[in-house]
């Protein structure tokens, strides 16, 4: 005969174990996903930096300021997609206005000196805007709903909602 209560209790074993694999696999599908778009940044940034190679003095300069720009702006937004946090998106935004800076005084010093200094004085000024805008405790509350931030901020608990009868 079968004994109907281990039975039930088998299959609901069974279940809770499918849905916790189920839930494991999907985290190890996006953090496998992580690894891929961290990789391919790098793989990226190499095939760049390995473009300049025949450049000599201030174009190989600029141009692997601007691989590795590319590279920290790349895994920036790899890192905001995977963890989907507000602070990783003012992270992401840090980087950005880090690399705006970067390229732009690189492009600043192609230029004759009166010209360079007042280009690397406005490349400062934009720099300390834009981090002074990512600094701001107003926009770090206000969490994902901020431009820059695509995705929508996951709650970190779950409230089961009464259902209806």
């Amino acid at each position: 005969m079968l004994n109907i209560p281990l039975v039930a209790t088998s299959f609901l074993t069974v279940a809770v174990c499918g849905l916790a694999a189920g839930f494991l696999s999907g985290r190890a599908d996006a953090h496998s996903r992580y690894l891929v778009s961290i990789e391919r940044a790098e793989q990226g940034a190499y095939a760049a930096r390995k473009l300049c190679m025949p450049l000599v003095e201030a174009d190989w300069e600029r141009c692997t300021a601007k691989a590795l720009a590319d590279q920290w702006r790349a895994a920036a937004d790899a890192d905001a997609a995977h963890r989907n946090t507000p602070e990783s998106y003012r992270v992401q935004r840090f980087v950005a206005a880090g690399t705006a800076f970067l390229l732009q005084t690189q492009q600043c010093s192609a230029l004759l000196e009166p010209a360079q200094t007042t280009c690397d004085k406005a490349a400062l000024a934009a720099y300390r805007q834009a981090v002074s805008r990512v600094s701001a405790p107003e926009l770090t509350e206000q969490g994902c709903l901020l431009t820059g931030c695509p995705a929508p901020a996951r709650s970190k608990s779950r409230t089961a909602r009464p259902q209806e009868v």
